[in-house]
């Protein structure tokens, strides 16, 4: 049986069941108003979203291997065969899970580790921004000096003044 086949059976037999169960007796609602709920709106038909044909196929196989017999036998291969069933829907629904989860890690190591670099990269640049500052600083400190000192001692001031430039380029 393919899959549309097991479907459309169950349908049927749902629906035969439904009908038979019904059959002969009329209710006051369905004489009403027909497909009515008690609140007044439509009825909304019971649909069977999902049915499992590969159990069902595995059910129909043991039932044609038993011949129709529901032996104790029957009803453990039954079990077992859902319970396989059931084992590979679920490990395929936890591949699913793991997959999409790893997916998001992978995301959210490839996020930190571009963070991280523009973190640097930053941090870098405001290195660098705040040695010129400070070299600025020296070197405007140095004039103020040199110029307060004036011209009287330009012998040693110079002297001073080389040793101070060579101490402030050896700090950057």
């Amino acid at each position: 049986m393919d899959d549309a086949a097991i479907t459309s059976h169950a349908l049927n037999a749902t629906m035969k069941s439904f009908n038979g169960s019904v059959a002969g007796k009329k209710t006051a609602a369905s004489t009403q108003g027909g497909n009515e709920s008690a609140q007044g709106g439509p009825k909304e038909a019971k649909n069977n979203d999902w049915i499992p044909t590969k159990a069902v196929r595995s059910i129909l196989n043991i039932r044609d291997q038993f011949k129709g017999q529901m032996t104790e036998t029957c009803i453990s291969k039954i079990l077992y065969e859902l319970n396989s069933i059931w084992r590979e829907i679920m490990r395929k629904e936890n591949n699913a899970i793991k997959k999409r989860l790893t997916a998001q890690i992978q995301d959210l190591r490839r996020q930190i580790v571009a963070k991280q670099a523009f973190d640097k990269g930053e941090l870098m640049n405001e290195i660098q921004r705040t040695k010129k500052e400070l070299s600025f600083a020296n070197k405007q400190l140095y004039n103020k000096k040199v110029a307060s000192e004036g011209a009287g001692g330009q012998g040693q001031t110079n002297q001073g003044g080389n040793a101070n430039m060579k101490e402030l380029e050896n700090s950057m």
